[in-house]
């Protein structure tokens, strides 16, 4: 299944012209920074260097960010952030 779901991502990310896949996860998540309490977040896909996480509030870009779930530990900071409707 998961192999079927990277390959599945390799092609749309040649048809995008994306460098890397993106594989889609649908996942709750706490995600933590240091200037702020934990919010719960959704973490929509994930890719080798990166992840497109929902959460309620804008992170300001630069900023270090802890992403958990059950068996998941994700660290890095913040490249983009948009505002959605």
């Amino acid at each position: 299944m998961v192999r079927e779901q990277y390959y599945q991502a390799t092609a749309t990310a040649a048809c995008e012209g994306r460098t890397e896949p993106r594989i889609k996860a649908g996942l709750l998540v706490v995600v933590s920074t240091p200037d702020a309490l934990p919010v719960e977040g959704c973490l929509l896909d994930l890719s080798p260097h990166g992840a497109r996480v929902r959460v309620p509030e804008m992170i300001p870009v630069g900023t270090p960010v802890r992403i958990e779930a059950h068996e998941l530990l994700l660290v890095g900071d913040i490249r983009r952030c948009e505002l959605t409707h």
